[in-house]
């Protein structure tokens, strides 16, 4: 209420809540303002200023879309990420534990944390995790967070790494697991699979 609602002049809390609960639960999945607009029935720039408000609280981060256009980033939609995954969990519609979106979103404020260039890949190469430095990508990394029992890697997970552009070929792949750990060949890649405790220690 303090830092959204009175900062911000906020006139209809309701959606402001419901808004923030939308983007909570659905944290590391692509979205974009017309999702919630249709959903709550608001109009854009009534969506635009609430997510930018809830975005300037600190409750919530948004991560682009990697392009090579700055217009298509800036048009493109984003992934929400919670910046405290407990609040996430005491407020989202859920009926699951969402382990592997919660791993994803630890990894994000990990990378955040060490990079100032952080997207998401979409289309085919889709990948969770890109990191930019200067013209080059360095670093692609996808999270699998499955049963530690689990350790056949889906084909979908590797998709990320069969094709690399040739920007991004030198750059160290990692598929961040629960348990599992090796390095594989991708074909185009090694890839380091990294269990996320280590990953977050950077061991």
């Amino acid at each position: 209420m303090r830092d959204i609602v009175a900062r911000h002049e906020v006139r209809d809390v309701a959606n402001l809540r419901n808004l923030a609960v939308y983007l909570l639960t659905n944290i590391a999945r692509p979205t974009s303002i017309n999702k919630p607009k249709r959903s709550f029935s608001i109009s854009q720039d009534k969506t635009e200023h609430d997510v930018s408000a809830i975005l300037e609280s600190c409750l919530l981060s948004r991560l682009q879309m990697f392009s090579y256009s700055l217009k298509s980033t800036q048009r493109a939609g984003f992934k929400p990420y919670a910046v405290d995954t407990g609040l996430r969990n005491r407020v989202a519609f859920s009926f699951s534990e969402d382990l592997g979106w919660l791993a994803e979103d630890a990894v994000h404020a990990h990378l955040m944390r060490q990079h100032e260039e952080v997207y998401f890949l979409a289309g085919a190469g889709a990948t969770d995790f890109v990191v930019k430095e200067g013209t080059r990508i360095v670093k692609r990394i996808q999270v699998w967070y499955a049963d530690v029992a689990e350790s056949a890697i889906p084909e979908r997970e590797l998709a990320a790494f069969r094709t690399l552009p040739a920007a991004h070929a030198e750059g160290a792949c990692t598929l961040v697991t629960n348990d599992y750990e090796d390095v594989i060949d991708a074909g185009a890649a090694r890839v380091a699979c990294v269990p996320l405790v280590k990953f977050l220690l950077d061991l």
